[in-house]
């Protein structure tokens, strides 16, 4: 890890926002290479949020949203991991036929914002050279 760009302006908000972004540049990786997986499949790719960092942060939800220009529909379900474990069980099972036919409820999405998104797409090319460039690639 390295952390890059500190001076004595520097406050422990602008550390956790970089932290923020930072991770939403590393969920923009991914992303994208979903996203050109699933282009190959004709299918249209919905961003969900769950988990505790991300449902409770309305900061992270827009960085993540601004960051991958994309809606984000945060998962209003708080236990995912076990609502997933306990749905997969009924499938296994024979209860439910698909998950995939199971109703999710979502909160209303998080709309991406077309002029943080250019900066934080050219903060992203920076941290990616930065990455490269500390792996010696």
């Amino acid at each position: 890890m390295a952390i890059t760009g500190i001076n004595s302006h520097t406050s422990p908000i602008d550390l956790l926002r970089a932290t923020l972004e930072a991770l939403a540049y590393q969920l923009g990786e991914v992303y994208d290479q979903l996203n050109t997986a699933l282009e190959k499949q004709e299918i249209a790719p919905t961003l969900i949020g769950s988990g505790g960092a991300m449902l409770s942060s309305r900061t992270l939800q827009d960085i993540v949203a601004d960051t991958l220009n994309t809606p984000l529909y945060p998962l209003l379900e708080r236990e995912a991991s076990a609502r997933g474990v306990a749905l997969l069980a009924l499938e296994a099972s024979g209860i439910i036929h698909d998950i995939s036919h199971v109703p999710v409820e979502l909160e209303a999405p998080v709309l991406p914002d077309e002029a943080r998104h250019a900066i934080y797409e050219n903060a992203a090319r920076r941290q990616r050279k930065l990455y490269y460039t500390l792996l010696g690639e």
